[in-house]
């Protein structure tokens, strides 16, 4: 079944509940069909079954009708509704649940065949029944006491002692529901394909919720820590502009800085990357990453000079795909500098991108620049990876950019609610899964909890749960990342092997009205010159790797890193066509289904097929 990858929105609470009633749906489903498969059991057995299942069939449908948003105006009067009808959703749950273990279907659960299904059924009852008497409760329990507390202090900072009583509670709901998450694991996977198909489409919709609500958890785990509630913190921030790219996103155009005690926060200057020491990277570059970011990622023809000189320059520092090396970069550039670090290293570093500003814009308010534009939740990306380059100049654009990040910076932590609370933490869950925003603290103690957020940006390690990366860096000085348009189609082959095709279309067709700074000059004008990194996942390799177009047919090389043998090839892509890669992926023996990590497209598309 082939499933389309997006980014999953929305609050925090509706998806939850939106979980809940889909697993009852699929209840409903699965019971039908299990006692259509009823006749080897007996034709007086198999009517006892169909009416009781009949029975469960209403019990969960009316849970779905309490459960339901129905007509609720706003996503408080839904909680209300939700609160006004759980006893009654969770006497339906129970009596479902009570029916499913009685002893007619604990004989069925001894058949041969359909025996197996009929325990996968109990199980998804057990765990509907959980949601409704447990984790809806807890997480309730949890929203009320933020809401009776005051998250902001009388001069408007954050009151980070609320939120850090609040995460112990969060903590116990996640426990529960990753319980539920280990029983719905321990079940051995229907045989018959109806009940399989709707197990498996609950199963999914379940880990969704989990790990939505383990990345909350941890937010809020990390959260009083990270703003400096057991002393001063300073990080490092970095504006990537994702339309140039870079592995981990984008040309890092300007890098400043936040500190933050006990949930006080200033936001300091941002300097262009020219401004930086040149050269305060290089000694954290190893001899495997000067392979493969320098002497293999060049320009156009290989010209002279086209090298990233990655660890030299600030703003090639995201050329390394695992964030916590970029981060270490970032405090060497930090430390060097005068009016940075001055020879001390910062806390911890976090990196945003035009669309990951763009969402905290549409939480945290409108921001006005001194030259009266006013940036907002629909037209922040677009103008800082575009617009800008046509209308403001030169000089003053990777400082405007610079701008925004520091009133987005002060937005956010200000004036501080529940509501603005889990706004922002579904915000930062979901740019981070599509590559947005990243965060690393040098101290252990936070690293855990900003890795169960899925910020940390690292490079996956557990072969049991394969992460493709697809890694690219604009080596045409320009901002054509912006006209870059990117899918990928993985299908499985085999036992643990997978075929990609992935293809790059240039969709500008002309320079005309475009600044150079867009198009870029000379014979690259227009021409989109990519240097692509192949990673294959933890424990697995990368094989067959072929390209459509014969003027780079014999860039694709190979090289070493870190363990891993990573291909590299240049993709050379003219205005208005395309070039694709083919390349076969083979996964460690009983892995999960694999994964594609990339870098962030310029314009905000993710395209990607699993034709599994």
């Amino acid at each position: 079944m082939a499933m389309k990858h997006g980014a999953v929105r929305g609050a925090q609470g509706t998806q939850s509940r939106h979980t809940v009633r889909n697993v009852i749906i699929t209840i409903v489903v699965v019971v039908l069909v299990v006692v259509a498969t009823g006749g080897a059991i007996g034709y007086h057995w198999y009517k006892k079954l169909y009416a009781q299942a009949m029975q469960v069939k209403a019990l969960e449908q009316d849970a779905v009708s309490l459960m339901s948003k129905g007509d609720a105006a706003s996503n408080e009067d839904y909680l209300a509704k939700i609160e006004a009808n759980l006893p009654k959703a969770q006497q339906d749950t129970a009596q479902a649940k009570q029916i499913v273990h009685g002893s007619d279907w604990n004989r069925a659960a001894k058949l041969p065949r359909v025996g197996g299904d009929i325990v996968a059924v109990q199980t998804l009852a057990d765990v509907a029944d959980s949601l409704i008497s447990d984790v809806v409760p807890q997480f309730g329990t949890v929203v009320t006491g933020l809401k009776s507390a005051s998250l902001t202090t009388a001069d408007g900072n954050l009151n980070l002692q609320p939120i850090s009583d609040a995460s112990q509670q969060m903590s116990a709901v996640n426990t529960t529901l990753q319980q539920q998450i280990a029983a719905l694991d321990a079940v051995k996977e229907p045989v018959i394909d109806k009940i399989r198909t709707q197990y498996d489409a609950a199963v999914s919709k379940m880990r969704s919720l989990a790990e939505q609500l383990n990345g909350l958890s941890a937010l809020m785990v990390t959260l009083p820590s990270f703003a400096g509630a057991s002393g001063t913190r300073t990080y490092a921030i970095l504006a990537q502009t994702t339309s140039e790219a870079r592995s981990t996103g984008g040309l890092v155009g300007s890098m400043g800085s936040m500190t933050m005690t006990n949930g006080v926060i200033s936001v300091g200057d941002f300097y262009g990357d020219v401004q930086w020491p040149r050269g305060a990277g290089s000694a954290d570059v190893t001899d495997e990453q000067d392979v493969l970011f320098n002497q293999k990622t060049y320009g156009l023809y290989h010209q002279e000079g086209a090298q990233l000189l990655y660890g030299v320059n600030v703003h090639n520092m995201t050329a390394n795909p695992n964030f916590p090396d970029v981060a270490q970069q970032a405090n060497d550039f930090w430390k060097a500098a005068s009016f940075g670090g001055n020879g001390a290293d910062c806390d911890g570093v976090v990196s945003l991108d035009p669309y990951a500003l763009q969402q905290l814009i549409a939480v945290s308010g409108d921001v006005t620049m001194p030259d009266g534009r006013v940036l907002n939740g629909t037209n922040t990306a677009q103008f800082l990876l575009h617009d800008v380059y046509n209308e403001v100049a030169v000089s003053q654009q990777d400082l405007y950019f610079g701008a925004v990040a520091a009133q987005v910076v002060k937005n956010v932590f200000s004036d501080m609610n529940v509501s603005k609370l889990m706004q922002l933490a579904d915000v930062l869950l979901d740019a981070a899964k599509g590559n947005h925003v990243y965060m690393w603290s040098f101290h252990s103690e936070d690293q855990q909890s900003l890795r169960d957020a899925g910020l940390t940006g690292e490079l996956g390690t557990d072969s049991t749960k394969p992460e493709l990366g697809v890694y690219m860096q604009q080596m045409n000085p320009s901002k054509l990342d912006w006209y870059t348009s990117r899918n990928a189609t993985l299908t499985k082959s085999g036992d643990g092997t997978y075929h990609v095709h992935y293809t790059f279309t240039n969709t500008l067709t002309s320079n005309d009205g475009q600044a150079s700074y867009i198009t870029g000059n000379g014979i690259a004008q227009g021409v989109s010159v990519e240097s692509i990194y192949l990673y294959p996942p933890a424990g697995g390799t990368i094989s067959n790797v072929s390209l459509s177009s014969s003027e780079t047919a014999d860039s694709i090389d190979s090289t070493a890193i870190d363990g891993r043998t990573v291909w590299t090839f240049q993709a050379i892509i003219r205005l208005g066509t395309s070039v694709s890669v083919d390349f076969d992926v083979q996964c460690a023996q009983g892995s999960q289904a694999l994964t594609l990590r990339q870098t962030p497209s310029g314009n905000g598309e993710f395209n990607v097929d699993y034709q599994y």
